[in-house]
């Protein structure tokens, strides 16, 4: 735990100028900072970073299930920086901010922080928000400036709560025959132990462990969807926030001999032999290096959407999502998406034509070479239809609106319609829940993205964390983009509080239902209610889905 002894002064007493918290561990110095918070005032916050909720996962640990960190009393664990990012290959993603580039790494990253506004009041406690970052489980990390937590705490009223959890093979590395899993899903593990300590202590920080919500994106929403399903998950929390990302796609969640082909093509990369069971593969690649294992994992995953992600059949995650007759257990939902989700990944997935910046001009009957690369998982034919589908009444020479097709194309097939799937299966289960898409347009997002990629996947993020609000980022921002960050926090800490978000222009925002599907387009000014579109285009999708589903099931 060389961080945490880094961060630990032998019985040396804080200043008293230093927030302090004493829990069961031992005691806790944070440090405070004035947060804007609209209208010129500001507010303190007080923020704990970098503290251990788990054991290590080194050495003989690497792969296992987390285990509680030790006591550090009678020391003083000094919490004033985060932990480092879990381990994972960092590709060269453009995307800003996307990747942690500027983030040590190390396997000992079990660290959470925590964000709570100065209180006033210390007999009543604060809504809790727990926040379970992206990156596809491959990549990522808390530690990122993109999730510093103080905005939104002060501006919400809320304490936030971040943590980093194992990626890649460190975490998600399955093994097991006969559809159990003997080894897998360890990242979302952490998270649970994570949920845990939060619910466990979060009270000595001013928060309520009886009113948590837990909320990603991407692949953090995925985790969220997870626990809410899990039986050793979904008792930590009252609510979730799903943004961008839910699991009723048949390629997120394998079954334990899907995953185990994974593990065995990374032994084989690492010159571990495979012939040797379960318990030679795991034996020999903890005798790896972190540094080599994570570039045998850029190897071993290159032709992959997910890599290694979550397995079912065991204790944590008993059946697939997909076919799981329960996905709500009576929680409160707040789901969603943005505009133009895919559109980043028609950019990424074709880069050499369409960058951010500078894409080329392809004709509409050229384009058609970019869907069947994008859809290379479905028959020439039907990528004809997907094709037709959105690219319909298009010019031919409508450039923008040709790549814009393509971007809701793939933003439909795997972001968009599944979360559109989980509201109509919660719905149909009675659970509350309420639907949004961002439509914001920003300046900002010229400096380094064409018009044509929109608000797309990730971009709200920027305004769920405040970064318009931040002080030495504000100048990059206009005052709308300030006004929809203030909206977003407003929006998802209310629905915290609440379990509603708040009325849209006066008017009520209607719960989502299989009948209306109403929707609340998200804006700067002017926010509204509407059915949700493109719902026709979600069905052909729906169909494709329990089609290549069957296909699956009869395959195994």
């Amino acid at each position: 735990m060389a961080a945490v002894a880094a961060s630990i002064l032998c019985y040396l007493v804080a200043a008293s100028s230093s927030p302090s918290v004493e829990i069961g561990y031992g005691k806790i110095v944070g440090t405070s900072s004035e947060v804007p918070v609209g209208d010129g005032n500001n507010r303190s916050v007080n923020a704990f970073l970098g503290i251990p909720y788990a054991t290590p996962p080194v050495g003989a640990l690497r792969y296992a299930r987390p285990t509680p960190p030790q006591s550090w009393s009678p020391y003083v664990l000094q919490a004033t920086a985060k932990g480092p990012s879990c381990v994972q290959f960092l590709s060269a993603n453009p995307i800003p901010g996307w990747v942690a580039r500027d983030v040590e790494q190390s396997e000992d990253c079990l660290y959470l922080n925590i964000w709570t506004p100065e209180r006033t009041n210390r007999t009543v406690l604060k809504t809790v928000l727990v926040w379970i970052h992206g990156g596809g489980l491959n990549y990522g990390s808390a530690s990122m400036d993109l999730y510093d937590g103080a905005v939104l705490a002060g501006v919400g009223d809320v304490v936030v709560v971040s943590m980093n959890y194992r990626l890649g093979s460190f975490g998600f590395l399955a093994l097991g025959e006969g559809g159990k899993p003997s080894l897998g899903n360890q990242g979302l593990m952490d998270q649970v132990l994570a949920l845990k300590w939060v619910r466990d202590h979060v009270a000595s920080f001013g928060g309520d462990p009886e009113a948590i919500t837990i909320f990603g994106q991407s692949a953090g929403a995925w985790s969220v969807n997870y626990h809410v399903l899990s039986p050793l998950a979904r008792s930590l929390f009252k609510r979730a926030i799903v943004q961008s990302g839910a699991v009723v796609v048949n390629f997120l969640t394998e079954s334990a001999s899907g995953a185990r082909q994974r593990t065995l093509a990374l032994a084989e990369t690492l010159e571990c032999s495979t012939t040797s069971g379960d318990e030679g593969i795991v034996k020999c690649l903890r005798n790896k290096s972190a540094h080599e294992i994570a570039l045998a994992e850029a190897f071993v995953c290159a032709d992959f959407v997910i890599c290694f992600g979550a397995v079912y059949g065991d204790d944590y995650l008993p059946s697939d999502p997909l076919s799981s007759a329960d996905v709500g257990m009576a929680k409160d939902f707040l789901l969603g998406n943005v505009e133009n989700e895919g559109s980043v990944f028609a950019s990424l997935q074709h880069w050499a034509q369409f960058p951010f910046k500078g894409a080329l001009d392809v004709k509409k009957r050229d384009m058609f070479h970019f869907f069947l690369k994008s859809f290379a998982f479905a028959p020439a034919a039907v990528t004809r239809h997907i094709f037709e589908l959105y690219l319909e009444g298009v010019d031919e020479r409508d450039f923008p609106s040709l790549r814009a097709g393509l971007g809701h194309a793939i933003g439909d097939a795997f972001l968009r319609c599944p979360e559109v799937f989980l509201a109509e299966r919660l719905s149909r289960q009675k659970s509350r829940l309420f639907y949004y898409e961002m439509v914001f347009h920003s300046d900002h997002q010229a400096a380094y993205m064409d018009p044509w990629l929109g608000l797309t996947h990730f971009e709200d993020l920027q305004y769920v964390f405040g970064l318009p609000l931040r002080a030495h980022r504000s100048s990059t921002y206009s005052e709308a983009d300030a006004r929809f960050s203030r909206e977003i926090i407003r929006v998802w800490t209310t629905f915290a509080k609440t379990g509603s978000p708040p009325d849209v222009n006066g008017a009520l925002w209607p719960a989502f239902d299989t009948e209306k599907h109403s929707v609340v387009s998200l804006d700067s000014n002017d926010s509204r209610v509407g059915p949700l579109e493109r719902l026709a285009k979600c069905r052909f999708w729906e169909a494709l889905v329990a089609q290549r589903h069957s296909e699956v099931d009869s395959c195994s």
